[in-house]
């Protein structure tokens, strides 16, 4: 008779436990002013493609692979919060503390070894932004003196890394997906276009299965394990789809682009900070230039994309 409280409190026990599994978790990242965090980034790109009509080059290369390593610390400068003690908005300062990029081609060609060096130019630099509530990055300042023309490329970049999860304000449960749309414009010459992404919250695992390099602070930590599929949608067809930056330049686009790809990130559900990441994506382009002048040029490319994003480190703010 002895063991039915040990058996029931046992199924109490299990019961309570369940419950509490299925209650909603918001990843809400505990940024605070003087925290900073160190992440190494690897990235490897491979293109297929290139220009063809009367500015075609015979002798550039229609193959080229580029691998990008870099350490990535983060210092949090400012957290504004709502009420409700939501977060709204964070500064935050990146620098790259090292640095390394190599670029393999079928053929040489002198613009890789530029494109090379504009990238080498960002080690030991710094730059500021502004990550919103919704995962989004604002108001990047730094990149004039280094790459100025690549500040919609680097925004778009940040805002992949996914330092912030965006995801339906209640909270969300194991087993819940959602959707979402990166409103801002992709570093493309189109207008309308769009990443629709829908997240799938999968399962919780300890931080350290998403990588073995995971702080000790953090490994024995559980982690959502949250599945972002993407996709490159237009979301409206403009009559002229030339950006205003191509049009002040007296050019116009037109074409097609798409594709997608996969992210699987590991989530403090203590901290709400990003742990790791993988990404894989695939895009492809049709594009035409024209100039006032009658010229045309065609671009038509594959781009194929690895990603791996992992924190090294984490420190907190020194106690007042």
């Amino acid at each position: 008779m002895r063991a039915k409280p040990s058996i029931l409190a046992a199924l109490l026990l299990i019961g309570t436990v369940s419950g509490l599994a299925q209650q909603p978790v918001r990843l809400e990242p505990q940024f605070a002013p003087g925290q900073s965090l160190v992440y190494q980034t690897d990235i490897h790109i491979v293109r297929d493609g290139g220009a063809e009509g009367v500015i075609e080059d015979p002798h550039a290369a229609r193959h080229v692979a580029t691998s990008l390593g870099a350490r990535l610390r983060l210092d949090v400068l400012s957290v504004v919060r709502d009420s409700g003690g939501r977060l709204q908005q964070v500064r935050l300062r990146a620098r790259y503390e090292q640095l390394a990029v190599r670029t393999e081609s079928d053929v040489p060609d002198p613009q890789i070894a530029d494109r090379e060096e504009q990238l080498r130019r960002l080690e030991g630099r710094a730059l500021e932004f502004t990550l919103d509530a919704e995962g989004q990055v604002h108001d990047i300042a730094g990149l004039e003196e280094v790459l100025p023309e690549q500040s919609q490329a680097v925004r778009e970049w940040l805002t992949q890394m996914r330092l912030r999860v965006a995801h339906p304000r209640a909270g969300i449960r194991v087993g819940q997906s959602w959707e979402e749309e990166d409103a801002q414009p992709v570093s493309v010459p189109l207008a309308g276009y769009v990443r629709r992404l829908r997240s799938t919250y999968l399962r919780n695992e300890p931080c350290s299965a998403g990588t073995p390099t995971t702080p000790a602070a953090l490994a024995e930590e559980p982690c959502a394990v949250i599945l972002t599929r993407s996709e490159l949608v237009r979301r409206r067809a403009p009559a002229d789809p030339t950006p205003e930056e191509f049009r002040r330049r007296g050019l116009r686009t037109a074409g097609v682009m798409g594709g997608g790809g996969e992210t699987l990130s590991y989530v403090s559900l203590r901290t709400g900070l990003l742990v790791s990441a993988t990404q894989a994506s695939r895009e492809h382009f049709d594009l035409t230039v024209s100039s006032a002048a009658g010229q045309q040029a065609r671009y038509r490319a594959r781009l194929e994309t690895h990603a791996q994003i992992t924190l090294l480190a984490l420190h907190e703010p020194a106690a007042p």
